[in-house]
Parts: structure tokens; C-alpha cells; sequence
């Protein structure tokens, strides 16, 4: 749940890769359209009635086996919830609709189903995210703002060092051409040569990695007093109301993340599932 919560990209990656995942959305597809077959071809009563006992015994099951499923309660009670309510679809569509009433019954119950799904997700990350509000915070702030920017700062560090020395090089190479320059390096005078020395010895301790490395210190000296993450809070837009909503906000990607995929894969899968099973029952 935490993954959807902080939208951990790389979790989500693996997630979305991986076989298991994908097997066990082919099966919660599978009971879904199971169930809204029934609820096509029988009764209300006996439909209601296979439903409710099919899933208290798939949740005991995975109660048992699966420690997530612990946080998910609140999801199923709204999973059991829209399957009542898509039942009471169906059979109204099924009286209404005179073109492929089965088809298009399922489907607009499956439509309802990824809603109050997506908002069952929604209340149990609010549920989640409410008695921890400050480690979410503070695990969301490392993840976005402070660990990003600082290898930010690091990296921008390096380039403001190149950039510094690369303008002092062409400097000293542009007085180095200069005919004033060209004049004294002429001249006998012992002033004169002795600045003339001084400049050709500065170029080369400019070009050295030793001189890179001095600036680099003396930067990351005089930035060692800014908070990186105070700063980035101050940089962006109503991160107050972030921090005050936190419980509604992260909740809330989870609902969009979670209604995007049961709209566009999940119903696919439920309505052939649920139209083959309405078909052979």
C-alpha cells in the first residue's frame, strides 16, 4: 500500500513487471466477471448469496496467506459493497437495454465497481496515512525533495566549479594575447617580469585538479548552513497545505492510480470474463 501511497516509481516498476501481479489480476478478473455472471443468470437472492459466501471464504484464504490483504479490509468491505450495488445494475440494465443488454449491463456495472474500488483504496489510505502522518511526511520529503536535491546540489556543485574555472582560464589566455601582455613579457624590467612569471604560474595552478578541489570545498563549505529541504518547502507552491492535507493528498494518487488501471484493465478483463460466464451458466 505504501508504494501507491508514495508513489515509489521503481516499486511500482517491479510491480507492474512481474508475473505474479499479473496473475493475480487475471484472477480477481476472473471472480469478478464469475460473480457478475451470476448475478445475469440467476436470482438476487441465490446471486447475493454465492457472492457473499465465495468472498468470505477468498478473503479467509488470503487473510491466512497474504500479510497485505490485513490492510486491505477496508478495500474488500467495498469490493463486497459494489458488487451488491452491481447487481442491482445489471438487473435494471438487463429490463432497460434491448441492444446486448448483457454486454453492455456488465460493463456499466463494472464501471461503478472500479469507482467505489478506487475509493475503498482511497479511505484505506486515509486510514493509513492519518496516525502516521509525520513519517509519511518525513519518508515523502526524503523521497522527493531533500535526497533529489542534494545530489542536485552535488552535481550542480561540479558544474559551477568547471564553469569558474573555465572562465578564469580564458581570461589569463585573453591577457595572455594581449599586445600589453606580449609588451611586458619584452621588457627588462624586473617588475614587469616578475608579473609576467606570476601570471603563467597562475594559469597553470587554475587548470589543476588541486585548484578544483579547493573551490569545491570552499562551496560546499558556505552552503553547509542552508537546509536543502526548508529551501525546497519555501520554493514550492501551497506545500502547507500539503503538509496540513497529507492524509487527504496521498490517499488521493492512490484513488487515481487505482481507478486508471481497473477502468482500463481490469473491466476489459471482468467484462469478457463476466460475459462468457453469463453465456454458460
Amino acid at each position: 500500500m505504501d508504494t501507491l501511497l508514495l508513489l515509489d516509481i521503481n516499486a511500482l516498476k517491479t510491480m507492474l513487471f512481474s508475473a505474479e501481479f499479473w496473475l493475480g489480476t487475471v484472477f480477481f478478473s476472473i471472480a469478478t466477471g464469475l460473480f457478475l455472471g451470476i448475478s445475469v443468470r440467476y436470482e438476487k437472492k441465490p446471486a447475493l448469496v454465492s457472492i457473499l459466501l465465495c468472498l468470505a471464504f477468498a478473503y479467509l484464504i488470503s487473510f491466512l496467506l497474504f500479510p497485505v490483504a490485513k490492510e486491505l479490509l477496508v478495500v474488500f468491505v467495498f469490493y463486497v459493497l459494489a458488487l451488491i450495488w452491481c447487481e442491482e445494475i445489471i438487473k435494471t440494465r438487463l429490463i432497460e437495454l434491448k441492444k446486448l443488454p448483457i454486454l453492455r449491463s456488465i460493463n456499466t456495472a463494472l464501471e461503478k465497481l472500479a469507482l467505489v474500488i478506487s475509493l475503498g483504496f482511497f479511505f484505506s489510505g486515509m486510514l493509513m496515512v492519518m496516525p502516521a502522518q509525520q513519517k509519511y511526511l518525513d519518508t515523502f520529503e526524503e523521497k522527493f525533495l531533500s535526497g533529489p536535491l542534494t545530489g542536485g546540489a552535488a552535481n550542480l556543485s561540479d558544474i559551477a566549479v568547471e564553469f569558474k574555472v573555465q572562465s578564469e582560464n580564458a581570461l589569463l589566455e585573453e591577457i595572455k594575447n594581449s599586445p600589453e601582455f606580449k609588451a611586458l613579457r619584452k621588457s627588462q624590467s624586473e617588475l614587469d617580469q616578475n608579473f609576467v612569471t606570476y601570471l603563467l604560474k597562475k594559469q597553470i595552478v587554475v587548470s589543476s585538479q588541486e585548484y578544483r578541489n579547493a573551490i569545491k570545498e570552499t562551496m560546499q563549505k558556505s552552503m553547509q548552513g542552508i537546509n536543502v529541504t526548508d529551501f525546497a518547502k519555501k520554493s514550492v507552491p501551497l506545500y502547507g497545505l500539503f503538509e496540513k492535507y497529507i492524509y487527504i493528498v496521498l490517499p488521493f494518487s492512490t484513488f487515481c492510480i487505482t481507478w486508471l488501471f481497473s477502468t482500463i484493465v481490469v473491466r476489459v478483463l471482468s467484462l469478457a470474463f463476466g460475459v462468457i460466464a453469463a453465456k454458460t451458466l
